[in-house]
């Protein structure tokens, strides 16, 4: 009843395109280190992947643990939490009754965090 007087799922459908439209700048700017999202609604990935190995290889001998964990922990002292899943993915999940604004400024503060990590690298 709550999905229906909120119209929760079709607001999910609409924010997962500021999913797609942030985290595909992320992956068109850093295709070395980003180069997959993947997600529906308001679950999305962004694999993290070593910029120092080779390209060709699949996406899942590159994955980057250490850069994802970095990435979560900078995000996490700019007041956004991130989930490191499996070898080197940052997993989104939040409230399906965030705020446009509250995503679009969580999503710019992955960004900065991706772009702080890849510089001290």
């Amino acid at each position: 009843e709550a999905f229906e007087n909120t119209d929760l799922v079709n607001k999910s459908k609409q924010k997962e395109k500021f999913f797609n439209y942030a985290l595909g700048k992320i992956v068109a700017k850093y295709p070395q280190v980003a180069p997959l999202h993947l997600g529906r609604g308001m679950l999305h990935a962004l694999y993290i992947t070593d910029p120092e190995l080779d390209p060709r290889l699949p996406i899942p001998d590159r994955l980057n643990p250490w850069l994802t964990d970095k990435i979560v922990e900078i995000a996490m002292r700019k007041g956004v939490y991130l989930i490191r899943t499996g070898c080197g993915t940052l997993k989104f999940g939040p409230p399906l009754t965030m705020p446009d604004e509250v995503l679009i400024e969580a999503l710019e503060v992955v960004k900065e965090s991706l772009d702080e990590s890849i510089a001290n690298i």
